[in-house]
């Protein structure tokens, strides 16, 4: 479908603004399942990703194309790597929500945007313009006031960033489509959480009682690590939607959506602290993304008015 075409750019409007608030919205899922260990959520969450997904695969016949990701060699390494980073990003993010640090999952996707110029710089060879140098270094100077101001280091914000700025780069290089890569990135952890998992029901040990005689002590929880297949596709599904309907420069404006949900939540839902310190960090990343986003405008504006040669 065309970018151009005014209606699709209204119904991509609307899947990005769904996208974004959904995802902005996760800290709430999240903290409902708190009295679950992180990694036993994730692993849940795996399973009923692939359990999800699988249906979608069947019905487009795109049994194909999950068959070309493992034949072909780049696709594998590709999606070997970005299954280690999305992992990852997962397991801290939900680690940072249910151990209330969804503050610090906010910053860390404030400042995902910038790293992905810098990756754009080092690995891409893209040229750096004076705008976003300075968004950078405005960005940096945000970072330094937390660290020095509240003597701590922002691991969690950091650690998000770079794992999806670096997941979003390799996706970007492989020729994978994206349901298929998360199909892919999904059947390759399985195997590992299917035993994990198992692991925890032999020892007695999981948060839920999966023997053979099902005893829920809590349905509402087990419904909730059901539901995590659904509420992890639903939004990838609407994004990806989203992503063929807009110019990534228009999607890219949306995406800060997610990042004020959590930070919404953090400071008036979960209550954590928001001191002058936090204002004066955040303050200097906000201002960094509205030189990141002018820069963005002002450009793809240029662009558009420049003669075709």
């Amino acid at each position: 479908m065309s970018n151009d075409n005014p209606d699709a750019r209204t119904g991509g409007g609307v899947f990005a603004i769904a996208a974004f608030t959904l995802w902005g919205a996760f800290p709430l899922y999240f903290a409902a399942l708190a009295s679950v260990p992180a990694v036993e959520i994730l692993a849940y969450r795996t399973i009923w990703v692939l359990l999800s997904l699988l249906p979608v695969v069947l019905v487009l016949g795109w049994a194909r194309r999950i068959t070309r990701v493992f034949s072909d060699r780049r696709a594998r390494r590709a999606t070997l790597l970005a299954t280690v980073l999305l992992s990852v990003n997962w397991l801290i993010f939900i680690w940072a929500i249910t151990n209330g640090y969804v503050l610090q999952s906010s910053l860390g996707y404030y400042i995902n945007p910038l790293l992905n110029i810098l990756l754009g710089v080092v690995v891409l060879r893209e040229p750096l313009r004076g705008m976003q140098r300075l968004a950078i270094l405005v960005a940096t100077a945000g970072v330094a006031v937390m660290v020095l101001g509240l003597g701590i280091f922002p691991w969690v914000s950091i650690s998000l960033a770079v794992t999806f700025a670096v997941y979003g780069l390799v996706r970007k290089k492989s020729p994978v489509d994206t349901i298929s890569g998360l199909f892919s990135e999904t059947l390759i952890v399985a195997p590992v959480a299917l035993v994990f998992l198992a692991w925890l029901w032999l020892g007695d040990s999981g948060s839920l009682d999966m023997g053979p005689v099902v005893d829920f002590s809590d349905l509402n929880l087990f419904f909730l690590v059901m539901a995590s297949g659904v509420v992890t596709a639903l939004p990838l599904a609407l994004f990806t939607e989203a992503a063929r309907r807009l110019p990534l420069s228009v999607l890219g404006f949306f995406q800060y959506i997610t990042p004020t949900g959590h930070f919404i939540l953090a400071v008036f839902v979960f209550e954590e602290p928001f001191t002058n310190w936090h204002l004066a960090s955040f303050s200097l990343i906000w201002i960094a993304l509205a030189l990141y986003s002018s820069d963005a405008f002002r450009n793809r504006n240029r662009q558009i008015l420049e003669p075709v040669t």
